[in-house]
């Protein structure tokens, strides 16, 4: 289930009857978790896979410039609100905010392999960005990224489970913070 879809889906299943032992979605929960709490719907045990969990080792290339970009919207967020009690920004509030960190890597990457390249047309622009993405091999949030030849990536999804009101990350047991619980 994608995002919005998964708040109203369960919150009719539940409103059914229906309480399955586990929700497997593909946005992690942070766009329908407090909609299910406000209408008395439990989050316990949505899971789900992402590409980057806080658990991740802080000495990946960019996790350092990853959480200041956190920290600045964090402020950005309270100086905006006049009571300045805003909720903390952080990964699993913003959707898709590992996933864009490292594109904005795999980006600034290629094009600093390619400053000589010729971009004076949309096709000379998309074939050196192609031809410098497919000879990276860099380290990004998520650890080594490499782009194969059939055009994906090499990194790998971790998977996250809700427990106890907050987002563990439950595999791979290198990153693992909690343990998955079998519903």
């Amino acid at each position: 289930m994608f995002g919005p879809f998964c708040a109203l889906f369960i919150n009719q299943a539940a409103a059914a009857g229906f309480h399955p032992k586990e929700w497997h979605t593909i946005e992690w929960g942070a766009s329908f978790a407090s909609t299910l709490a406000s209408k008395g719907v439990s989050t316990e045990n949505i899971t789900s896979d992402v590409f980057w969990t806080p658990s991740f080792p802080s000495n990946n290339a960019g996790t350092s410039t990853f959480l200041q970009l956190m920290s600045n919207a964090n402020q950005l967020a309270k100086a905006a609100n006049s009571s300045g009690n805003v909720a903390a920004v952080n990964w699993y509030n913003y959707q898709n905010i590992e996933l864009r960190m490292i594109i904005f890597q795999m980006i600034t990457q290629a094009v600093s392999m390619i400053p000589s390249a010729n971009f004076s047309t949309p096709q000379q622009e998309n074939a050196a960005l192609n031809n410098a993405l497919h000879v990276l091999n860099m380290q990004t949030i998520s650890g080594p990224l490499q782009i194969l030849a059939p055009g994906y990536g090499t990194i790998g999804l971790a998977a996250v489970q809700w427990q106890h009101g907050d987002i563990q990350t439950v595999y791979p047991k290198n990153v693992a913070n909690a343990t998955y619980a079998h519903p």
